[in-house]
């Protein structure tokens, strides 16, 4: 053992003890955690236009989330009651106590949110490459083949018919010759006079009148939470036209004391769309050399989201880890060169 010559049980308990720790920080620092229990609420009405902490205009109708500290772009996979929906952070909020992610609306129609207003949702790191949206699993039903035609064909003959008389053809033949003029003129009377008769007193067809759809059902609004649980967001987050503002607004949210914004519970004006104004049109020679003197149109680099990278706590254990392991290996290559 390490600590048969020169060395103690209790050092050797100190140092599991210590590299324990430091597994432990490892783990945590690289988020290999299981599921969580949040307490999820949704929004979207109020919020249209409004950007977010990330810079990127709020879109009610993408699969996003807004929480607290979470990095920009982390990816999480939000479960209730069986039905799960991956989001991508990209807001922070809610800023009430109690509440720990703000679900976007098309997020919460799909886990079925809307309805409960808040409620507590399982919640675990997806992979960055995960797309966002619903998660499903159910089998799709198997298509539904339609019945084989058993009826017999019209041309085929009974195997039973029994088989026609000598002279029944000439038979048959006179009699359709003999009765030919009299059906001609009962056929035609009957035509004559029926088919006007019906056509006099016959009701009028009216068109049905297509069945009107059933109205939607209202859309339930985001739960207002009670004001002695609303908390005051970073001042720096509350910026002119941004979510947290929206927040405060709509009395989701305390305003901070240098808050020069528009009172919480006043109305809310939509941006008005930019409109640049328009230049004369230039001459096609001009035009033609501006073209041609352009300079080629420069590729825009892609941001990548912040994930938040290895943590110091974390690279300090690693390193702590490594410097001990090595100890322990150096002691018992001397405790074995000792005893032999």
């Amino acid at each position: 053992m390490v600590f048969a010559k020169g060395g103690s049980p209790r050092g050797f308990v100190l140092v599991v003890v210590a590299v324990l720790s430091c597994l432990a920080v490892l783990l945590y620092s690289a988020k290999m955690v299981a599921a969580d229990q949040m307490v999820a609420s949704w929004y979207g009405p109020g919020f249209e236009g409004a950007t977010t902490a990330s810079g990127e205009p709020f879109d009610a109708a993408d699969y996003t989330a807004a929480h607290k500290t979470l990095p920009f772009g982390t990816k999480l996979t939000v479960t209730l009651e069986g039905r799960s929906v991956v989001v991508r952070v990209n807001d922070r909020g809610p800023f009430v106590a109690g509440r720990d992610l703000d679900l976007s609306q098309a997020a919460a129609e799909q886990i079925g949110l809307i309805e409960l207003g808040e409620a507590t949702v399982s919640v675990a790191t997806a992979d960055p490459s995960t797309p966002t949206g619903p998660v499903s699993g159910a089998a799709e039903p198997a298509p539904v083949e339609p019945a084989p035609d058993t009826a017999p064909a019209a041309t085929e003959s009974a195997p039973d018919a029994a088989p026609a008389k000598p002279g029944a053809e000439k038979v048959d033949a006179a009699g359709v010759e003999q009765y030919a003029a009299k059906d001609q003129y009962d056929e035609a009377t009957e035509d004559q006079y029926s088919n006007a008769a019906a056509d006099q007193y016959a009701t009028p067809k009216v068109a049905a009148e297509p069945e009107a759809a059933p109205p939607a059902p209202a859309l339930a609004a985001p739960p207002v939470p009670d004001p002695s649980r609303l908390e005051t967001p970073p001042a720096e987050l509350v910026t002119p036209g941004s979510t947290v503002e929206r927040r405060v607004v709509l009395v989701l949210a305390v305003p901070p004391p240098e808050y020069k914004g528009p009172a919480p519970g006043s109305e809310i004006k939509a941006p008005e769309p930019e409109t640049e104004p328009q230049q004369p049109q230039a001459e096609p020679q001009a035009a033609a050399d501006v073209a041609s003197k352009a300079e080629p149109e420069m590729v825009p680099l892609t941001v990548l989201p912040d994930t938040g990278g290895a943590s110091p706590a974390g690279l300090a254990s690693g390193v702590l880890l490594v410097g001990l392991g090595a100890a322990m290996i150096r002691g018992k290559l001397r405790g074995d060169r000792s005893q032999s």
